[in-house]
């Protein structure tokens, strides 16, 4: 029997954020955050590339397309669902100066009240196993990892999809 794609990138986005908030140890006003556009960006890379059967299951549009950047992989469709789903309200993005001037900074991205009931919706109407694959394989095992070994291991196996950033 074939499933019929139940999401939305966007809802996907949601769903990986979701997941990724329960593995943080970054805290905003002690609720859980997803550290970084960059590390988001590198899950929903990864999660395309290591589980598209997954990913074709459920989606009901075409994933998100990455182009080779600075610091790896990017989709600036990635940027624009994030900034939709804050509008939404089902995320909060949480931006942190990096430099006494302002002029470097880090967005975090925090599950709302809203965000997560949604979160909780999108579980419970998919299938389990799906969720479970998505949560086993991608989330739980590439938010253990820090940032720069995400970076490392992305540039090392999709290096034509990468552009490393000189440190």
């Amino acid at each position: 029997m074939s499933l019929k794609p139940l999401l939305k990138r966007r809802d996907l986005l949601l769903l990986v954020l979701g997941l990724a908030s329960k593995y943080s140890d970054v805290r905003v006003n002690d609720n859980p955050v997803v550290s970084s556009r960059l590390r988001v960006m590198k899950l929903m890379f990864l999660l395309q590339k290591e589980l598209p059967d997954v990913v074709g299951k459920l989606l009901s549009e075409k994933p998100y397309e990455f182009k080779p950047y600075l610091h790896g992989p990017f989709s600036k469709e990635i940027l624009d669902d994030l900034d939709r789903l804050a509008r939404e309200g089902l995320i909060k993005q949480h931006y942190v100066d990096l430099d006494p001037y302002g002029i470097s900074y880090q967005v975090n991205f925090e599950i709302t009240k809203e965000g997560q009931k949604r979160v909780n919706e999108l579980i419970s109407k998919l299938p389990r196993e799906l969720v479970d694959e998505i949560e086993n394989k991608v989330i739980k095992k590439y938010m253990s990892w820090s940032l720069r070994r995400l970076l490392d291991y992305v540039y090392s196996r999709y290096p034509e999809e990468s552009t490393p950033a000189f440190y």
